[in-house]
């Protein structure tokens, strides 16, 4: 019989504590919706007074001066590789110094 007892009572403090969890997951997702609804929104995707020339851009090239990037050196050569596997850095010239 006490058996029994502790059973049921172990029973029903966890679903006790089960419905306490389902409840505050539920008043978290009503404040999350509160606060996204007041969230500003985006501009919009196109402005009709502010849009580029219609044979923009004229030529394909982009020039990058004094850039400075820093990553590890396992990351390097997986970036490297695919690249040269996209086929990107076909015309590209680039120099490394060792850290």
């Amino acid at each position: 019989m006490a058996l029994s007892y502790g059973l049921s009572l172990n029973i029903s403090m966890v679903s006790s504590i089960q419905n306490q969890c389902t409840l505050a997951n539920y008043i978290i997702s009503v404040e999350r919706l509160n606060q996204y609804m007041h969230v500003p929104s985006e501009a919009p995707e196109v402005i009709e007074d502010n849009r580029p020339p219609f044979n923009w851009p004229a030529v394909g090239k982009v020039d990058i001066c004094d850039l400075q990037v820093s990553f590890t050196s396992m990351f390097y050569w997986c970036l490297m590789k695919q690249l040269m596997k996209a086929n990107i850095l076909k015309e590209l010239k680039y120099q490394t110094d060792q850290i």
